[in-house]
């Protein structure tokens, strides 16, 4: 549970992760898009068995790694 992150990376706590954020559609600020901010867990986590070994596997070998 500690591995979650909120979807605008100016917030770093739950509790801060409420509303809407301002993103630039490919940087440019003529074309602003409103999005919800939302509480995610993280692609790798360690919150059950599998999804841990997944975790380790992934981190052990490089595969399905995000580049």
């Amino acid at each position: 549970g500690k591995l979650y992150t909120c979807s605008d990376s100016s917030k770093q706590t739950e509790a801060e992760c409420k509303g809407n954020y301002i993103t630039y559609k490919d940087g440019e600020v003529d074309h602003p898009i409103i999005q919800p901010r939302s509480w995610e867990n993280s692609k790798f986590d360690f919150d059950n068995v599998l999804a841990a070994m997944m975790a380790l596997f992934t981190v052990s070998t490089f595969e399905g790694w995000p580049e």
